[in-house]
């Protein structure tokens, strides 16, 4: 029937992955710059409240990188060092993944 919604189930891995690839294409394609220790990427999947702090500098900041319609990635560049950034991924304009890279906190 028109307008039912067929659901696909995708493991949470694979998602992490491909968030993951695209953080690091744009940090050598944009930055010419391998993302290597001290610093790491961290993965997000946030409901839209839970991303909602993050939705005002996304909005502000954000550098769009488009290839629709698969793909949309926003991308906030941290203050501190020139090398931490944010980003916002959306697939299919359908559900968002979030992504840190940050120097890699010690945990003793």
């Amino acid at each position: 029937m028109p307008g039912e919604r067929v659901a696909i189930l995708i493991p949470k891995q694979s998602f992490e992955r491909i968030t993951e690839k695209i953080v690091r294409g744009i940090y050598y394609i944009e930055d010419g710059v391998l993302i290597e220790p001290p610093y790491e990427i961290e993965f997000f999947a946030l409901s839209e409240e839970g991303a909602e702090p993050l939705k005002a500098a996304f909005d502000r900041w954000a550098k769009v990188y488009s290839r629709e319609p698969g793909v949309i990635v926003r991308r906030a560049l941290a203050q501190d060092d020139g090398m931490s950034s944010f980003f916002e991924i959306t697939f299919w304009k359908q559900f968002k993944t979030y992504a840190s890279v940050s120097v890699k906190s010690d945990q003793g």
